[in-house]
């Protein structure tokens, strides 16, 4: 029976995975939510012009997106964009 509720445990804790991170990919400006999957414009439209713009490289010379970067009161977010898609949002204090 012990090994059973272990398992049940393994289980429910297993499936609560991809919800924190799901949650960890996106971000509040003001009253707006930015996940991943939405377009840049979006991004531009919700938190203004980024504070920094750079390119994300693959190689020297092969271009494989932007990265913006926003500053808000005492936090820096950080916004990937490939092909027109927020690909990765991070922020940090």
């Amino acid at each position: 029976m012990h090994l059973a509720r272990m398992l049940i445990l393994a289980l429910l804790l297993g499936s609560a995975v991809p919800t924190v991170a799901n949650a960890a990919q996106s971000v509040r400006f003001g009253s707006a939510l930015i996940v991943v999957g939405d377009t840049e414009a979006k991004v531009l439209a919700v938190a203004g012009k980024p504070a920094a713009r750079s390119a994300i490289k693959a190689t020297r010379t092969q271009y494989q997106g932007s990265r913006l970067q926003f500053i808000e009161g005492n936090r820096t977010i950080i916004i990937d964009i490939r092909d027109g898609k927020v690909t990765h949002i991070d922020h940090k204090r």
